[in-house]
């Protein structure tokens, strides 16, 4: 085997540890510090000009963003609707960054806002990564396409 066929073989591994590795980092954004420690992220929201565009209090607002990604990243891990999921992801961090940047501004590029945001940009590559190769080799979106035959 050669070097262009070993490699070949291990690029069928690449949607399982992206996916893998950004459903644990959804899960994890939306249960530590969305629901376990809510308190910054409530803060932050209610200083952004995008809540007042919503029916709905920051509190609320943050305890809905929360499920959504503990629930994106559950389908990522599984590969599950990945497409979807990392659809869905990627416009909750457009929405993320939309509404923190001009907290992030005032405060300036070495602000815990700014760093929040800063994990953003290679989160969004990643979804748009998965968006393009789907759930993979190794995943329910795999193992139901096969079931039907396709």
């Amino acid at each position: 085997m050669n070097f262009d066929n070993q490699l070949l073989s291990k690029e069928k591994y690449i949607p399982l540890i992206l996916r893998v590795i950004v459903g644990l980092l959804w899960v994890w954004m939306g249960i530590v510090p969305k629901l376990i420690y809510p308190e910054p992220r409530v803060a932050m929201v209610s200083k952004s000009w995008v809540i007042d565009l919503l029916p709905m209090s920051p509190a609320h607002f943050i305890f809905i963003l929360a499920i959504a990604e503990i629930i994106t990243g559950v389908m990522l891990l599984l590969g599950l609707f990945t497409r979807l999921a990392s659809i869905a992801q990627a416009l909750m961090i457009i929405m993320i960054i939309v509404g923190v940047w001009n907290i992030a501004a005032m405060h300036g590029i070495t602000s815990p806002q700014a760093h929040l945001l800063m994990k953003d940009i290679p989160l969004f590559g990643i979804n748009m990564v998965l968006i393009i190769t789907g759930g993979g080799l190794y995943s329910i979106d795999n193992w139901r396409k096969q079931s039907k035959g396709v």
